[in-house]
């Protein structure tokens, strides 16, 4: 196959996308599958093999990921794309234009799909790990919003009860609280089950079957907290239902 530079190719992409009314998806495939195979490896770590998530600069002109060359550098000082350089810990160097790029590279599909989970899944575990440094911090909503549940349940609370400055949000309240609970945080999902067992007017009806879902993620062997929400469940269904059976005795 023909090879083109980096900005024909680009051109010639770009023409393939703009007339795709023209021609049968077989003839744009193949610039599509080169376009991408030349975007993907520069954004590749030498070390991991894998689209970087946060690239440095090092001082041997390469750029890596970085938990890749600290891990490195443990074992050995010599650069591993130039081994005849010596690496010094403290100079490396963000690169956030890089790091952006294959952000959006990655949001607007042009990577390979395997390049492109196997970066997300990355790019989540670095965002968890930011985030929980950030929650440690005292930064608690930019933790939440980047996705650590402990943050998201601590949010969650601060619209329930009209602290840290915000006011009283029942809808953000419970939107903070699936999210948290959806994350493994055990407190929200406690929160969420009280939510679906008791309601909230305007807000949420009450479900049995959601709170039992929940209760599902909750229980293990011996889990006495665990146990004693499943006995307010069955306590409020068994209510309802006499409540309900109560009303159809007095409409007849």
């Amino acid at each position: 196959m023909e090879k083109y530079a980096l900005p024909q190719m680009l051109e010639k992409a770009t023409s393939s996308v703009s007339s795709t009314e023209e021609k049968d998806s077989t003839d744009v495939a193949p610039w599509v599958r080169e376009f991408s195979d030349a975007v993907t490896q520069p954004l590749i770590c030498p070390i991991t093999h894998e689209l970087m998530v946060d690239p440095v600069y090092a001082e041997d002109g390469h750029i890596y990921e970085l938990s890749a060359i600290k891990k490195w550098m443990l074992q050995n000082s010599m650069s591993p794309c130039v081994p005849s350089f010596r690496l010094q810990k403290e100079f490396f160097f963000p690169v956030r234009i890089i790091q952006q790029l294959i952000e959006t590279l990655v949001k607007f599909g042009v990577v390979d799909d395997t390049f492109a989970e196997e970066w997300k899944k990355n790019k989540k575990e670095f965002d968890l790990a930011k985030a929980e440094k950030m929650f440690k911090e005292g930064r608690i909503m930019d933790a939440a919003k980047l996705g650590f549940p402990k943050a998201q349940g601590e949010v969650s609370k601060w619209y329930f009860f009209a602290t840290n400055g915000m006011e009283k949000d029942l809808p953000k309240s419970l939107e903070w609280a699936r999210k948290a609970a959806e994350g493994g945080d055990r407190v929200s999902q406690i929160q969420m089950v009280d939510f679906y067992i008791l309601g909230i007017p305007g807000v949420l009806d009450r479900d049995w079957s959601a709170a039992l879902s929940f209760l599902v993620k909750l229980s293990k062997p011996g889990d006495r907290e665990a146990e004693g929400l499943s006995y307010r469940l069955k306590t409020a269904t068994e209510l309802l239902v006499r409540l309900e059976d109560a009303q159809m005795n007095n409409q007849v």
